[in-house]
């Protein structure tokens, strides 16, 4: 939540224009935690959201006499974070290894929390629907359980009448074919949805 009134906003933008390094400090510590975790629940790697963070306070100073004091700060800054976030899968699209860490990110292991939330709009839902669509029928129930709704494996097998080691069995069965899936359809293209959707929640 913005801790500033849009007055005092505005004057530190100016200042800031200006090259004034404490208005700068100023906007940079109202603003970090929200656009780190915006940042975050796209891409869902600490380091990356980090650096991008940085990156974007960088770029922002660097385009400082840019800046409008009579827009929205806060419009500007979250369109440039939001372009970078572009940017980065496009640019991961490219590397194999960054890619696969992505793959894992997206709720496609335990560590990660349920992706429910970002289920909301239409066309990901279709997209993420026809994936799961391809599973075997208990592997997806199960998959749908631990993953999409947040269930424990001991609740999901209690459920379906099966052990635990069976779901982690069906999870990690999923796991691998819906990476399979992905890589024969554009899995990019069902991220970037996705995280536009996060971002819109805001």
């Amino acid at each position: 939540m913005n801790s500033l009134s849009d007055k005092n906003e505005r004057e530190l933008l100016i200042c800031f224009k200006e090259g004034d390094e404490k208005s700068f400090d100023l906007l940079y510590r109202n603003y970090r935690a929200s656009l780190y975790n915006s940042i975050y629940k796209m891409v869902k790697m600490e380091d990356q959201s980090a650096d991008l963070l940085q990156d974007l306070f960088i770029k922002l100073w660097q385009k400082r006499s840019e800046i409008d004091p009579e827009l929205s700060f806060k419009a500007y800054v979250y369109r440039i974070a939001q372009n970078m976030v572009y940017d980065f899968f496009r640019s991961a699209a490219r590397d194999k290894k960054l890619e696969s860490r992505l793959i894992s990110a997206a709720a496609l292991v335990p560590e990660y929390t349920p992706i429910d939330d970002a289920l909301e709009r239409k066309d990901a839902k279709t997209l993420i629907a026809d994936l799961l669509s391809r599973l075997p029928a208990q592997c997806r129930q199960v998959y749908i359980y631990c993953k999409i709704e947040g269930k424990g494996y001991e609740e999901t097998a209690n459920l379906l009448g099966i052990s635990k080691a069976t779901v982690n069995n069906h999870i990690t069965k999923a796991n691998k074919l819906l990476r399979s899936f992905m890589e024969e359809s554009d899995y990019f293209s069902v991220m970037f949805i996705l995280a536009i959707e996060l971002w819109s929640k805001k």
